[in-house]
């Protein structure tokens, strides 16, 4: 897949991983992974990842875009409503230069949905 790779400065790598963990390691629905990747210069390096377990209760790969519409629209978590994670996902993969048609349509869905 394409993504974003960020370098943290050396003097920063456990602060900055200690804040990482506290974000996305707040249930086990997410495992930290070293992986490797390729870089847009060709170089291959290794960074520490976030991915989903799919084997977690809350994982809902394969669950219908309108199911998931339904539950975004109505979902809010620790920090906030679902529907401004989605909106703020979309538009940051789109400055980015990066497009996800799942996402688009249901943003666009979410919004009908919420009004």
């Amino acid at each position: 897949c394409t993504g974003v790779a960020l370098k943290v400065n050396e003097p920063e790598e456990e602060q900055v991983l200690e804040y990482l963990r506290e974000r996305e390691l707040i249930s086990s629905a997410y495992v930290e992974k070293v992986l490797p990747l390729k870089l847009t210069d060709g170089r291959k390096v290794q960074a520490v990842t976030y991915v989903i377990d799919a084997a977690h209760n809350q994982y809902c790969g394969g669950m219908p875009l309108e199911e998931q519409a339904q539950m975004i629209a109505h979902a809010v978590g620790g920090r906030g409503p679902n529907t401004e994670y989605l909106y703020n996902t979309t538009s940051h993969l789109k400055e980015l230069g990066l497009e996800d048609a799942d996402l688009e349509w249901l943003a666009k869905r979410v919004r009908q949905i919420v009004g």
